[in-house]
């Protein structure tokens, strides 16, 4: 494969096939805006599900399962006699040599199975066999991050979709206050909403009305918490956020790519690459890196892996048990916080 950048088919194309209803055998999302990511995933999801036993057939994967794992339950008959669906997140955690396990599967995959992979952040391994077979098959596609004039568009459609009307400055406003994160915005317009009723208008009042109490404690002072290894301000700033009406799911994903990275430092370390490669790999800018690099060394290889099944069993419980939410963060927090913690 030649060593120039191969032009690859946007996320974005994928909703032909979801409107269509004609899937392809294997999904490899990869890109820095994980909102499209995950939106897509759970619209490919919904799409294919009624031809699925969603009991015996679906299978739901993350970066801790093995590639093995998952190949093997790809590969193996549908107990419900029709088809079936494997989604895999959090690849970017595997070892790439790892991957190449697929690259027969890719070639040829099972006719009644839809795989859908996805890697959060820059994917770097083009000359691997499994994203050579990827490329060639069609099956990979790109999500790119939205630029600020495009990401203000999509908060005035978001509004519209609400019957409400933003100005692009308002829509601006908001973007400096929350950052640029799609799924955090998107819960900072669903406040905003609530708040609004029946009003239709969003004013430059309304968003700061929103963003005054949460201004304080943004998601991202949690990181320097970690990093000043201060567990109770991080439960401070989790439990302020969390009275201000933010959803959990928008701590536990940050967390999750926190800690993602984090884990992938030591190894990057190891092998000797420079720090500026080391954060493009990461989908980091290169100054937070020294941070992260830092923070690695405070967590050994055994309670990043707590940290993880942590972090799953969080993302499950908001999603599917009764607990409040308060009482999900501190499960969460504790095992980043271990009780030895100072």
């Amino acid at each position: 494969m030649s060593k120039e950048r191969v032009s690859l088919p946007p996320v974005s194309e994928i909703g032909a096939h979801i409107k269509k209803k004609q899937f392809l055998p294997v999904y490899f999302i990869y890109g820095e805006d994980t909102y499209q990511i995950n939106q897509t995933i759970e619209e490919l999801e919904a799409a294919i599900l009624p031809t699925v036993n969603q009991e015996f057939d679906r299978g739901v994967y993350y970066g801790k399962s093995a590639c093995d794992e998952v190949l093997d339950f790809a590969m193996s008959y549908p107990l419900g006699g029709q088809d079936k669906l494997v989604i895999y997140k959090e690849l970017e955690t595997r070892p790439e040599k790892e991957k190449n396990i697929f690259a027969s599967y890719i070639k040829s995959p099972s006719p009644f199975t839809h795989l859908i992979m996805s890697h959060a952040g820059k994917f770097t391994a083009m000359g691997q066999e499994y994203a050579k077979a990827l490329v060639e098959k069609g099956y990979i596609f790109e999500s790119k991050p939205l630029q600020q004039r495009n990401l203000q568009s999509w908060i005035i459609q978001k509004a519209a979709d609400n019957g409400k009307t933003i100005a692009p400055a308002e829509a601006a406003l908001l973007i400096d206050l929350s950052g640029e994160d799609r799924a955090i915005l998107e819960m900072q317009l669903d406040k905003i909403f609530l708040y609004l009723k029946d009003e239709k208008v969003i004013t430059r009042e309304t968003v700061m009305a929103q963003m005054v109490d949460t201004k304080k404690f943004l998601v991202f002072d949690l990181e320097k918490a970690i990093e000043e290894n201060n567990g109770p301000q991080a439960f401070r700033v989790a439990f302020t956020l969390l009275d201000a009406g933010e959803y959990p799911l928008t701590m536990i994903g940050y967390f999750n790519k926190l800690f993602t990275n984090v884990s992938r430092i030591p190894e990057q370390i190891q092998s000797g690459i420079s720090q500026p490669d080391a954060a493009r790999q990461l989908g980091v800018q290169p100054w937070t890196y020294p941070k992260l690099a830092a923070i690695s060394k405070r967590y050994s290889p055994n309670r990043l892996k707590i940290i993880a099944e942590a972090l799953l069993e969080a993302d499950l419980a908001v999603k599917t048990s009764v607990l409040d939410h308060k009482t999900i963060m501190t499960k969460l927090l504790s095992a980043i916080f271990p009780a030895n913690s100072k």
